[in-house]
């Protein structure tokens, strides 16, 4: 059988790369050794990035678009490849939780850091005496339903 493209990997990037490439009308082959790990990153998308409080590049147009891409993968297949839940952000002193205020306060982060600074959760586990808060729009992408569907 002749195919168009030959895809290396089924993790979450090869997965993604064969859904659009079947919609597109190409004839995709994919090549997977299932004995590797593919679940590093443990598919959790996170529109903050925690050095400097800021939004991710570009994710006011990424992240929507990503969604609902698995949300078709997930209709297509009958799968449920979301989990969409905040994120906790332990503030490990003082200066990192200031500068998640100062970031969520100066406007264009209110729709990521929640206002609610919570105790943390996990001191047992975790330091972090200066307390955590919720990142909005985050999750998890069942990498089972999505590589495997």
């Amino acid at each position: 059988m002749d195919f168009d493209y030959l895809i290396i990997g089924q993790g979450i990037a090869g997965s993604a790369l064969s859904w659009f490439l079947d919609k597109a009308g190409k004839k995709v082959a994919v090549i997977d050794n299932p004995k590797k790990t593919y679940r590093i990153a443990g598919g959790t998308y996170n529109p903050v990035v925690f050095k400097r409080m800021i939004k991710s590049w570009n994710v006011d147009v990424i992240l929507p678009f990503a969604l609902e891409t698995y949300r078709e993968i997930g209709q297509t297949f009958h799968t449920q490849p979301l989990l969409e839940t905040p994120v906790l952000r332990v503030f490990p002193n003082e200066n990192e939780r200031k500068l998640w205020e100062r970031q969520r306060e100066s406007g264009g982060m209110e729709n990521y850091l929640s206002e609610e600074i919570l105790e943390n959760p996990y001191s047992g586990f975790i330091n972090g005496e200066s307390g955590a808060s919720l990142v909005k729009h985050s999750g998890a992408i069942s990498l089972r339903e999505v590589c495997n569907p």
